[in-house]
């Protein structure tokens, strides 16, 4: 492609970028004076059959038309012309002076909570404009979002939806369809993974970018909350509750509970006490810049382009308009109680991890059963111990007492217990260390350890705490099933089944061990198996409401609607207080109206 020109006008000059999508190049336009800059983007489909050909050229036709329509937007970039050449598809584009989002990530340097601001308050309006197109943009990603060099206006790129014609196949029936997913692993969601992109697919997309550039970790790294399914991020840094909320909101699991429009989040902002912020980065500390601040936009606001530009005008169609449904007010959304939190644990000796459900991400389950488990490589930053705490763990009265080693590590290991059900995990850590640095063969206090570094989220160091506990004794049920709990956590599903199974073969009645292999078996879209493990848990433990909620949500995906609403009720009838099952269950009676 390099030096070379097409259709006798744009001149190639390098090639900026390529993917599974096509290839995107720097031109200039040698027909118009002063020879501008331009961006060809090449699309090839996968197949040359006449009739694939016919219906990318169609797609690629109606999507060019509404590319056109959206470039009127002063955040978007113009489309000069598309057409076809050779069997290939090209789209000719504005050409923006500046860099991605990616690259300015490279750099390491996070934003602070002005910026985050100030990053929704200018690229949410972009979401209202297109998404009043009824356009979704399926691809928001850092490197799908410019920020303009002379003044860092954000610009978003790449729609996905053009890119489908170089997804197009023809089956044994001779039908064409989509291969697969428009999007980018971590910031896709649930439902877009699935095929059925939403609105608010792309507020989720947003929504990570924006706690990328607070935390600088990639959205793949963040682990899951395994009751909810939902990233956790929080304690990657420190923001305000309340800028919290909208980015936790914007980012939840399951659709349904997300915002459902750009002006919802936009209204929200409003509320801020400072609603400007400056565009542009600092470009040497990462700190807040003394450019100009921007007035927050509002939803629908639109601007004229600094100066007019060149382009071939094309006429756009007229689409059909869709808002997506209204959600919380501001005060809904503050006041309304996070699921975030593992379950208090049970006086029981198996020291149990209900989990909820939510999510699904499938992947092939080996058969074997003997694969060793490992501990995940990268984990969230560690909560430390803290070395001088403020509750040291007491030495037990009487010290001087003649006592056997095993009764002094046994007491420590009680104390623990004591700190594990009072939920003070990091004094429960502690006196468990107390209890293995007399007796390091101390299993029981291994697994224990495990739970609460599990309750901290600390996922690999749990992992190892066990492993211990399983190395000393191969048979112990609590640490099995609170090592199912952490692959859960770590979407090591495959791993999860195996852990839970092995809790099972040794502790049969364990109702927790069952709810955590459903867990798995939902994620990988074994509904059946998982529906046998929710009932399982339940003909154990009637009254566990975290089983009754799982069991509903399964039943929802095998579209038994009225039995997962029975499911749910029988949950918040269990524990009133059980916030994810009170509004699943309320989801759920609206749809059945």
């Amino acid at each position: 492609m390099l030096k070379t020109t097409l259709r006798g006008r744009y001149a190639i000059i390098k090639q900026l970028g390529s993917g599974g999508f096509g290839e995107t190049y720097l031109a200039e336009d040698r027909d118009f004076p002063g020879n501008p800059r331009c961006v060809v983007k090449r699309l090839q489909p996968q197949s040359s059959d006449p009739a694939l050909l016919k219906v990318a050229k169609r797609l690629f036709n109606t999507e060019a038309i509404v590319l056109a329509k959206l470039g009127k937007h002063p955040q978007i970039p113009q489309l000069l012309a598309h057409f076809q050449e050779n069997q290939e598809f090209y789209l000719v584009q504005e050409f923006l002076e500046g860099e991605d989002l990616g690259k300015e990530f490279a750099s390491g340097k996070r934003w602070d909570e002005g910026r985050a601001i100030a990053f929704l308050t200018h690229t949410l309006p972009i979401l209202d404009f297109i998404h009043q197109e009824n356009v979704i943009h399926r691809d928001i990603k850092p490197e799908n979002i410019i920020r303009q060099a002379a003044d860092g206006k954000l610009f978003l790129i790449d729609f996905g939806a053009v890119k489908e014609i170089t997804t197009l196949a023809v089956n044994q029936q001779g039908q064409t369809n989509f291969t697969i997913a428009i999007g980018t692993s971590g910031y896709m969601p649930n439902e877009q993974q699935g095929g059925k992109p939403r609105f608010n697919s792309d507020l989720y997309a947003l929504g990570m970018v924006a706690i990328q550039g607070l935390t600088q970790v990639h959205p793949k790294s963040l682990p899951e909350n395994p009751q909810t399914g939902d990233v956790v991020w929080r304690n990657h840094v420190q923001v305000s509750d309340n800028l919290a909320a909208i980015l936790t909101r914007m980012v939840r699991s399951h659709f349904s509970y997300r915002y459902q429009t750009a002006a919802e989040v936009l209204a929200d902002l409003q509320h801020f006490p400072n609603t400007t912020a400056p565009l542009v980065p600092n470009s040497t500390t990462g700190a807040r810049s003394t450019a100009p601040t921007v007035p927050l936009p509002t939803p629908n606001q639109t601007q004229s382009r600094s100066k007019p530009r060149n382009q071939l005008k094309l006429t756009p169609i007229l689409l059909i308009l869709f808002i997506a449904g209204a959600g919380y007010t501001i005060s809904q959304l503050f006041s309304r109680p996070e699921v975030s939190e593992i379950p208090q644990p049970t006086t029981s000796p198996s020291i149990p991890f209900p989990v909820p459900e939510n999510d699904s991400n499938p992947t092939p389950v080996p058969e074997n059963d003997s694969n060793p488990i490992p501990v995940p490589e990268n984990d969230s930053n560690p909560i430390p111990v803290p070395e001088n705490d403020s509750n040291p763990i007491p030495v037990p009265e009487n010290d001087s007492s003649p006592r056997s080693e095993s009764d002094r590590a046994r007491e420590f290991y009680q104390q623990a217990e004591t700190y594990r059900k009072e939920d003070r995990h990091r004094d429960a850590i502690a006196a468990y260390d107390r209890a293995i640095e007399i007796n390091p063969n101390y299993a029981e206090a291994w697994a224990g350890k495990c739970y609460s570094y599990n309750t901290l989220t600390r996922f690999s160091q749990a992992l190892e705490a066990c492993n211990e506990a399983l190395e000393i004794n191969p048979e112990n049920a609590q640490a099995w099933t609170s090592q199912a709990f952490t692959f859960n956590a770590t979407r090591q599903y495959n791993q999860a089944i195996v852990a839970a199974n092995r809790a099972i073969r040794y502790q049969a009645n364990n109702a927790q061990a069952y709810v955590n292999r459903g867990v798995a078996q939902r994620r990988l879209e074994r509904y059946e198996d998982a529906l046998e493990s929710y009932n399982r848990a339940i003909e154990i433990e009637p009254n566990y409401a975290e089983a009754w909620h799982n069991r509903g949500y399964v039943l929802e995906e095998l579209k038994r609607y009225e039995e997962a609403l029975n499911s749910y009720e029988k949950a918040v009838e269990l524990e009133p207080n059980l916030q994810q099952a009170i509004e699943n269950r309320n989801y759920l009676r609206r749809i059945l109206q």
